[in-house]
């Protein structure tokens, strides 16, 4: 995988993490008639959206996690040319 490739994975997931936590967020924060229409306001609602709560939180630490892993695991090794007794170099496969 290339250099560009694994950047260009970090930061969409680091960016999807932060918008599920921030989700979370707002969900432990909020009561369900105080939220945005588009996480799903309740009207006369005096509680809070505990099951979306815990989602949001689980499926942001799945991102985070694949972020670090995509930052820190090492690549594959390339494997080194063999060259051949007649000068030719192969992969060796």
């Amino acid at each position: 995988m290339s250099t560009a490739v694994r950047v260009t994975l970090i930061v969409i997931f680091a960016v999807l993490a932060l918008i599920f936590f921030g989700a979370g967020f707002l969900y432990l924060h909020d009561q369900a008639r105080h939220l945005p229409s588009i996480l799903g306001r309740v009207q006369h609602a005096h509680y809070h959206r505990t099951k979306r709560e815990v989602g949001s939180f689980i499926v942001g630490g799945i991102f985070l996690v694949a972020a670090l892993l995509v930052a820190f695991l090492p690549r594959r090794p390339t494997p080194a040319p063999v060259v051949e007794p007649d000068g030719v170099a192969s992969r060796g496969v």
